[in-house]
């Protein structure tokens, strides 16, 4: 199709009628052509090799069973008011490529990236089932009001994952580098392969007043985490990364005046693992579970702490201690080193090396019946 339409929409003031499309099959939609259907939508649309491309436009008001493009979709739009069973797009969503669906989704499948401009290139107003990306998505927002399961299967970059409702499963197969996975009801879990990088993991929402509503984000996975935050209103958890956590905070805390000020309620962490805290503070108002760091241990620059009498389970490391370590609650746990015994001055445990030489590290709060701080 070049400079072409294929339309049953017939608007009469502002009141749109028409009868269904059937099957469409073209190799191609080019040049300013369009695809339109009124309220009884559209059986299936088709587009060969030569992809979706020059300001063209696929668009229905009724529900769609499929639309499937062989090749790439460059600078138009896919726009679906009713609900669609499958879109299907071999190539990539790019030149500021837009994709709407305002109605629910079985399954988005596209074969290559998405390369935006920082516009909204992807929106599902109401629930996808699943969302696969092969490729990058770069400079991209992908906004959806629910989804059970969306993977990345490379990076993601100076991109946000936004949703209303719950995400399910978030996969990242490369990198998450500046950009953002958020929901106002909950995040299932976020496995990301490679790094974070000035990344953000949030789930939180207010009410009208700005008071915190509780979200949890389950299990967190990654291979290191730099410069990046993960933080909920409620729980967290389990969260394991494989290299180091630097310059990264981890808190299950909830802040009135819409996250912007006092702490006023939270959750816990279920448990945390990580070669070790470089510059990380992790906090929770409810219990904080069991941390295990390698041999980088925790840095003088990193902190942890439990607000509102919060226990706290214990710390296991290879390493040393030479940070700060808060709990409002009790120690139900050991904190074990590769120091001796820590030093009692009062209500402080100050931690040692192997050769029992300060480190500089300081445990302060409450001590069960057997617990150990070495």
């Amino acid at each position: 199709m070049n400079a072409s339409s294929i339309s049953t929409e017939y608007d009469d003031g502002g009141t749109y009628y028409g009868k269904a499309i059937g099957a469409v099959a073209v190799g191609g939609v080019g040049n300013g052509s369009e695809i339109r259907s009124s309220y009884e939508g559209v059986a299936s649309v088709k587009v060969g090799s030569a992809g979706i491309a020059d300001s063209s436009v696929v668009f229905s008001r009724g529900d769609v069973g499929l639309i499937q493009v062989a090749g790439d979709v460059a600078a138009s739009e896919i726009s679906v008011v009713g609900n669609l069973s499958s879109l299907k797009v071999a190539g990539e969503l790019m030149q500021e490529a837009l994709v709407v669906l305002e109605g629910d989704v079985t399954s988005v499948a596209i074969g290559g990236g998405i390369y935006g401009t920082a516009n909204d290139n992807l929106v599902v107003l109401g629930h996808a089932g699943s969302i696969s990306i092969k490729g990058n998505v770069l400079n991209t927002n992908l906004l959806v009001n629910s989804v059970d399961s969306l993977s990345i299967s490379k990076s993601a970059i100076n991109s946000d994952i936004m949703a209303d409702g719950a995400l399910g499963t978030v996969k990242i197969g490369g990198n998450l580098a500046v950009s953002m996975i958020a929901s106002r009801t909950g995040i299932g879990s976020v496995a990301v392969k490679g790094a974070m990088y000035a990344a953000t993991i949030a789930a939180e929402d207010y009410d009208g007043g700005g008071d915190p509503l509780p979200c949890d984000i389950g299990a967190v996975t990654a291979g290191e985490m730099t410069m990046s935050t993960v933080r909920a209103t409620r729980d967290i958890g389990p969260v394991s990364v494989k290299g180091l956590i630097s310059d990264s905070d981890i808190y299950a805390l909830a802040r009135n005046a819409n996250g912007f000020g006092d702490v006023v309620g939270g959750g816990k962490i279920n448990s945390l693992k990580a070669l070790g805290f470089q510059g990380a503070t992790v906090a929770t108002y409810d219990t904080l579970g069991p941390i295990v760091l390698g041999s980088f241990g925790l840095d003088a620059a990193s902190a942890i702490f439990t607000l509102a009498g919060a226990d706290f389970a214990g710390l296991k490391t290879s390493g040393l201690v030479s940070g700060y370590i808060e709990v409002d609650g009790t120690l139900t746990g050991s904190i074990l080193t590769a120091g001796n015994d820590a030093f009692v001055f009062g209500e402080w445990h100050l931690f040692t090396d192997a050769n029992g030489q300060l480190t500089n590290g300081v445990f302060v709060g409450d001590v069960a019946p057997g617990v150990l701080i070495s």
